[in-house]
Parts: C-alpha cells; structure tokens; sequence
C-alpha cells in the first residue's frame, strides 16, 4: 500500500486543487465554470477560487493528501450552516474575475439545479473529494472520508452528506463502501442535453 500523509491546504496549492475539483466535477466544471472554449477551461477560475478565502472552493476548507511530497489528493468540506454565505462570497468573487458578462453567463447554467438541496441544516457537506487518476485504488479517497467524518464530529454534526453524479460508478462504490446511502437522485434532461451530465445522487451518512 502507498504512504501518504494528509496537511491543510494552501494557497500555493491552487493549480493541482483545480485539477481535482475539475476532476470531482467531471463535464460540470467547463459547463459552469469554463472562461474559455474546450476542456479544461474551467481550471483557471477555479484555481482562483481556490486561492481566495471565504467561497465554496477555499483553501481555508481543505486538506491535500500528499505521495512524496506530492499533492494528489484533496477534501473540501465545511458545515451546511456555511454553504449560503459561501455561494454568496463565490457570487461576488466571480463578478470580480469575470465580470457582468461572466456572471450572466453563469445564471442560467445553475438556476436548473436550484431545486437540488445538496445538504440539510446540520449536515456536514462533503463539496469536493478527489484523488489522481494514478493514485486511485491506494485507499487516499477512503482516508480523506475518514478526515471529514473525523471533522463532522469536530464540530458536534452526526451526518456527512455529498453529490456524486449518477453514471459516476466509481465513486458511487467508493461512498457506499465508506457507509452513504443514496437519499435523493436529481435528473434533469436540459443538463444531459447541454454538458453530458444525467444528474446527481444525494448521498448522506450517520457518523454518531
């Protein structure tokens, strides 16, 4: 098995941190994020909400797992009591980068997903977990599962909750392996039609 270790992440962290989120988010980061034509254009924004405190992608919420000092790994989660102030700090954030035309170009892609809750009030939101694709298989995914459980109990909150999309198998196996359970699927055909997306899987977990 490999050795790893897991430290907070820093903001000098962004450009592999917008790989994984990228990576965790599949066809829905170019889709959402995207400030430029073709795959892998959504990296830059999200390198830069990486780097900046207070939105739903910081720094501040996140450990990286390392291989030889290798960051390969990472975990993005807070409490679901946080999540609207972070939307709203990302919102503005946004409109700093991109500018009017950047945020209208973002409306209309995330109103269809404003009927999925992604988390209930004292739920802990597991927002990004994601390994290497040459690191997967070594128990990295399972061991930052562990540390948002360990920081869910940290702060006195009994369930974890996350989003996996539905054709995304591996992943689903991984959270079901790790106790989630699927509570909600969000389908909605104007995402598969626009980014490959099917829809979602709210998945939760008792961890008291």
């Amino acid at each position: 098995m490999i050795v790893f270790s897991i430290r907070p992440a820093f903001p000098q962290d962004a450009l592999v941190a917008a790989r994984l989120i990228a990576l965790s988010m599949g066809p829905m980061a170019d889709f959402l994020f995207a400030s430029r034509v073709g795959p892998g254009g959504a990296e830059a924004v999200l390198a830069d909400l990486f780097a900046r405190p207070g939105n739903r992608f910081s720094h501040q919420f996140a450990e990286v797992a390392e291989v030889g000092g290798r960051a390969v790994g990472l975990l993005i989660a807070y409490s679901s009591h946080l999540m609207g102030r972070l939307a709203v700090a990302m919102g503005r954030q946004l409109a700093e980068t991109r500018g009017v035309r950047g945020i209208l170009r973002l409306m209309p892609r995330v109103l269809p997903l404003a009927p999925f809750r992604e988390a209930e009030a004292g739920e802990y939101f597991i927002n990004t977990l994601a390994v290497l694709p040459e690191f997967q298989g070594q128990g990295i995914g399972s061991r930052l599962l562990l540390r948002a459980e360990e920081r869910a109990a940290g702060e006195g909150l009994s369930r974890c909750a996350l989003s996996v999309e539905v054709e995304n198998l591996r992943a689903k196996r991984l959270y079901e392996r790790a106790g989630f359970r699927i509570v909600r699927t969000f389908e909605h055909p104007w995402l598969e039609r626009f980014c490959g997306c099917r829809g979602f899987h709210r998945m939760v977990k008792m961890t008291m």
